[in-house]
């Protein structure tokens, strides 16, 4: 559906990858192309989205909208990893 990469000035390159799953869709924030840090996934509901835009204005925070209304936002300590903080709205 949807995917975006920010590099950051120690060329360390981050993803994010927002998937259909049967019914519902899939989150992953990435380190480099393929290592998981962490994964959001959700049920599409009654009105399943279609699109999804990622918006990414720091490394440690991104947003993703879907078309349906829904949205998904992530934060976490780029240092750390350990602090990912999901929030469905």
């Amino acid at each position: 559906m949807a995917s975006a990469d920010k590099t950051v000035p120690s060329d360390r390159s981050y993803r994010v990858v927002v998937t259909r799953e049967d019914a519902g869709f899939r989150t992953d924030l990435l380190a480099g192309s393929d290592y998981v840090l962490s994964s959001y996934r959700f049920y599409g509901g009654s009105v399943p989205a279609t699109n999804a835009v990622i918006s990414w204005p720091t490394l440690g925070e991104f947003i993703v909208q879907f078309d349906n209304g829904e949205s998904v936002s992530c934060s976490w300590d780029p240092s750390g990893y350990r602090k990912v903080l999901w929030l469905r709205k």
